[in-house]
């Protein structure tokens, strides 16, 4: 006897499994990298979302290793972002200060600007809490101490 025949008037899974109440979706809700780039667009920014997505490493990675978003301004030039949520904010910047250094650097010697905006819902208590971004900025700054190029972040805007 096949499993085909086997399987004929056996009972579906569907039968045995009591359905799940519909659970409406949640309407609204975008990624950090998607309100990012919706707000460069606003301010006249061509953008591009850089991040790709490796199915044989199973990871998500960035241009140069921390570039989410690549946007063009003909009046401001080159930007590259890394977003993220507001709480992780520190830990992005850690992380282009350790190991993507050297790309940052290299980037910020050649012109292009580079921010962190981190995405939080923020707002009075009891009042509605809307998604804001804090941006932090990059910058090349000489130290006279040990006669090297550092990098100094700064916040930008909320």
């Amino acid at each position: 006897m096949s499993l085909r025949n086997a399987l004929v008037g056996a009972p579906l899974l569907s039968d045995l499994v009591e359905p799940k109440p519909d659970v409406p979706r949640r309407k609204g809700r975008s990624l950090p990298t998607q309100r990012s780039k919706r707000l460069l667009e606003e301010a006249g920014w061509l953008v591009a979302i850089t991040e790709r997505w490796n199915p044989f490493a199973h990871v998500r990675q960035d241009l140069f290793g921390f570039g989410d978003l690549l946007a063009v301004n003909e009046d401001l030039g080159v930007l590259m972002v890394q977003t993220t949520s507001a709480p992780n904010l520190s830990k992005r910047i850690e992380k282009m200060n350790t190991e993507c250094f050297a790309n940052l650097k290299k980037c910020l010697e050649s012109g292009v600007n580079v921010e962190v905006h981190g995405w939080g819902k923020r707002g009075l208590r009891g009042e509605r809490k809307l998604w804001t971004c804090r941006v932090v900025g990059a910058y090349l700054k000489e130290d006279p101490a040990t006669n090297s190029t550092v990098i100094e972040w700064r916040e930008e805007r909320s």
